[in-house]
């Protein structure tokens, strides 16, 4: 299981993800996405980050045991 980080003012967000999420499924590898609102490709925002560590805590909280 992955959890796909990214800001919803990045640049690069489009293709990448669409790359990424045509090949999760294909080798069955579950995803979770999460867009950071306002964020931009590198996150220089210190919210940004806390909201990332935030999320990514809980996320990591909820998916220990698959």
């Amino acid at each position: 299981m992955f959890l796909l980080i990214h800001g919803k003012k990045d640049p690069v967000t489009g293709a990448a993800m669409k790359q990424i999420k045509s090949l999760l499924p294909k080798y069955q590898i579950g995803y979770q996405d999460l867009t950071i609102r306002n964020a931009n490709h590198s996150f220089y925002s210190l919210k940004w980050e806390k909201e990332i560590m935030d999320k990514a805590h809980s996320w990591i909280t909820n998916h220990r045991n698959l």
